[in-house]
């Protein structure tokens, strides 16, 4: 399967080192400020005059910015 498991990648990073753990940090920081700044235009928007499929996935998208930060 080509699908990756975070999770177990996860334990595996924290028992590698200490150090892992805050590079681990920094670059999921990284990865979160990256996909701000690509859809800086869109999270304020309100998705009321985009079509509705495009507003389900807008509005999904902003949640799950929502979960990573």
């Amino acid at each position: 399967n080509a699908s990756l498991d975070l999770n177990h990648l996860s334990r595996f990073a924290t028992k590698a080192s200490p150090s892992s753990t805050l590079q681990r940090k920094l670059l999921h920081t990284a990865i979160y400020d990256s996909l701000c700044w690509n859809f800086r235009r869109l999270l304020p928007r309100r998705p009321s005059p985009l079509p509705t499929y495009e507003a389900v996935i807008l509005d999904c998208q902003k949640k799950t910015l929502a979960a990573a930060a």
